[in-house]
């Protein structure tokens, strides 16, 4: 009888296992709500969710986020694909908009948030040589992600390069 007991409890975790791989490897799709968090190099922990719908069966941005001001936000991937959303949010900062929609994590370092995973790619030039380029209204950004303040009608982009 225990010998069945030990069989089924480690066939349980090993699809419990999967699952979660599974979970983890899925780019942008529908996550429980406040997602999950990683922690970070300096002890602090960055929001890690995924966004809240997929752009591949939608026409036009897909909107994510709740709240009274709306923003234009724009992924383009190293293969040069590219997602839009509608961004609704009452937060103050881009960064933090962003993440609580799921759609970008990274690490705090001495100079703020460091962006590595964008909708699921994640790049970290130490790595690959490559990194998420931040944007604003397709100027290069002087200021980082978590230093920008919102403005309705904006255009913020993260492109692989």
């Amino acid at each position: 009888m225990k010998k069945h007991a030990k069989i089924f409890l480690s066939s349980f975790l090993t699809l419990m296992l999967i699952a979660a791989a599974c979970l983890a490897l899925t780019s942008c799709e529908e996550a429980p709500e406040g997602g999950s968090s990683s922690p970070s190099s300096n002890g602090s922990s960055v929001s890690d969710a995924s966004a809240e719908e997929t752009p591949s069966d939608a026409e036009g941005p897909v909107s994510v986020g709740e709240g009274d001001i709306e923003f234009l936000f724009t992924v383009t991937f190293l293969d040069g694909s590219t997602e839009e959303y509608s961004v609704s949010t009452d937060k103050q900062y881009v960064g933090e908009a962003l993440q609580d929609a799921g759609l970008i994590s990274g690490t705090q370092g001495q100079y703020g948030l460091y962006v590595d995973t964008v909708c699921g790619e994640k790049h970290v030039f130490e790595d690959d040589g490559k990194y998420w380029a931040f944007y604003i209204d397709g100027e290069y950004a002087m200021t980082g992600v978590d230093l920008t303040e919102v403005a309705a009608g904006t255009l913020y982009e993260f492109k692989a390069e």
